[in-house]
C-alpha cells in the first residue's frame, strides 16, 4: 500500500524492511514512500467525509455515537526509519486520533485526560445500557466526552512483547527498556506465536523459556509539554522524574497482572 515496488495481495508483505530507511533506498524513493503514505491518508480523509455526508443525509447524528480512531502509527523517514515497531513506541506510533460524536456531547472541544484503546470497548457498552464485566482493563469514556473535568486514568502504556513498555501521564512519557539479557522472558501459551521469530524452550509450568536477543535500545524519559516530538532523551538529566515513572510503572504492571518476571525483565 504504501511500497513503491507494490504487494501481493494474496500473500501480503510489506516488502520494505522494516528498519533505517537508509539501509534499504535512496533519498529519492523515500520521498515516493512518503508521498504515497500522503496520498493514502488524503484517500482515507476522503471516504470518511463520505461517511459522514451520508449520516448528515440520513438524520443519523441524533442516535449514533461515532468513534473513530486507528491502530499505531508508522515511521515514515523519521527517527531514521521506515515501517513500525523496530524501537521505543515514540509519539509517531503511539499517540493515536480520537475522536468521538455522542448526541448528547459537546461539539468541537478538545479532551486532555488519557485514553487507551482497550477504553473503546466499556464505552461502547456504557452506550448501549450494557453493564462492563469485572476484571477488564479499560474505563469508560462517555463520562470524559461529556465534561472536560471527568477522570479517566493517571498513566497509559503500551508496549511489545520482549521488547520495551512505555508508560505517560500525559506530560512525562517512559520507555523502559529491558536489562541487558532481556531476560527472564516467558510464553504463556500452548500454542506457537505465529508472528514472532523467538525460539520457544519446552513447555514448564505452564509456561515456555524464550530465547530473543538484547534490546538495543536505552531507556528514555521525555516531557512531551516541551518536547512533543520526543527528539532529546532526559532520563539522566530528570533522575529523579526517571524513578517516579519507573515506580509508577512498576505498580501499573503489578495492577493489570503483568508476569512478575517482567518487573525482573525491565530491571524495575
Amino acid at each position: 500500500m504504501f511500497d513503491p515496488r507494490g504487494y501481493d495481495v494474496e500473500r501480503w508483505n510489506s516488502m520494505v524492511p522494516y528498519d533505517e530507511w537508509e539501509r534499504h533506498m535512496t533519498p529519492d524513493q523515500l520521498r515516493h514512500v512518503q508521498a504515497r503514505y500522503a496520498a493514502q491518508v488524503v484517500l482515507t480523509d476522503k471516504w470518511l467525509g463520505h461517511l459522514l455526508d451520508k449520516m448528515d443525509e440520513h438524520g443519523l447524528w441524533e442516535s449514533t455515537v461515532l468513534i473513530f480512531t486507528t491502530d499505531h502509527g508508522t515511521y515514515n523517514g523519521d527517527r531514521g526509519r521506515i515501517g513500525k515497531l523496530q524501537t521505543h513506541h515514540f509519539a509517531s506510533c503511539s499517540r493515536l486520533p480520537l475522536v468521538i460524536a455522542h448526541p448528547d456531547g459537546p461539539q468541537g472541544e478538545r479532551r486532555e485526560q488519557l485514553a487507551q484503546l482497550v477504553d473503546i470497548y466499556p464505552t461502547v457498552l456504557s452506550v448501549l445500557g450494557i453493564p462492563c464485566p469485572e476484571g477488564i482493563h479499560g474505563v469508560d469514556l462517555v463520562p470524559a466526552v461529556m465534561s472536560p473535568d471527568a477522570p479517566t486514568r493517571s498513566y497509559a502504556i503500551t508496549g511489545m512483547y520482549g521488547r520495551s513498555v512505555s508508560l505517560t501521564d500525559g506530560r512525562w512519557m517512559l520507555h523502559q527498556a529491558p536489562v541487558a539479557s532481556n531476560k527472564p522472558l516467558y510464553w504463556y501459551s500452548h500454542h506457537a506465536a505465529k508472528f514472532i521469530e523467538y525460539e520457544l524452550g519446552p513447555v514448564e509450568e505452564g509456561r515456555r523459556a524464550v530465547v530473543t536477543a538484547s534490546w538495543p535500545e536505552s531507556t528514555w524519559l521525555t516531557c512531551l509539554s516541551e518536547d512533543p516530538g520526543e527528539t532529546v532523551n532526559r532520563a539522566a538529566i530528570y533522575p529523579d522524574k526517571l524513578a517516579v515513572m519507573r515506580g509508577a510503572l512498576r505498580e501499573k504492571l503489578a495492577e493489570l497482572g503483568a508476569p512478575p518476571e517482567q518487573a525482573v525483565r525491565l530491571g524495575l
